[in-house]
C-alpha cells in the first residue's frame, strides 16, 4: 500500500511539474509577441514545428491526466496524510 501511495503522489508531482514547467514555458514563448517586453529572461523561442496546436503532440492530454489524478483520485495532501497513517500503522503506534 505505501508503495501505491508513494508512487501515485511522485506520478502527480511529475506530471506537475510537466504542465507547470515545461508546458507553461512553451505556452509563453508561443505569446512571446504578447508578453511584456519588460520581462527578463525572455520566454524561450517555440520551434514553429510546435506551434499553432502542434504541441499537443508532445503533451497530448498530460494536463487532462495531471487534473484527473490531483482532483479525482487521491489530493495530494491526503496521499501524505495516508502515508503517514500507513508509517504508523507498520510500526505498531
Amino acid at each position: 500500500m505505501q508503495e501505491l501511495v508513494e508512487s501515485e503522489r511522485d506520478y502527480v508531482r511529475d506530471l506537475g511539474q510537466i504542465v507547470d514547467g515545461y508546458m507553461a514555458l512553451m505556452s509563453l514563448g508561443m505569446n512571446a509577441s504578447s508578453a511584456d517586453p519588460t520581462c527578463s529572461p525572455p520566454p524561450p523561442a517555440v520551434p514553429d514545428d510546435l506551434k499553432e496546436g502542434k504541441d499537443k503532440i508532445i503533451f497530448g492530454n498530460v494536463e487532462a491526466i495531471y487534473n484527473w489524478h490531483n482532483e479525482s483520485v487521491i489530493p495530494l495532501q491526503k496521499l501524505d496524510l495516508i502515508h503517514q497513517l500507513i508509517l504508523l500503522l507498520a510500526h505498531g503506534i
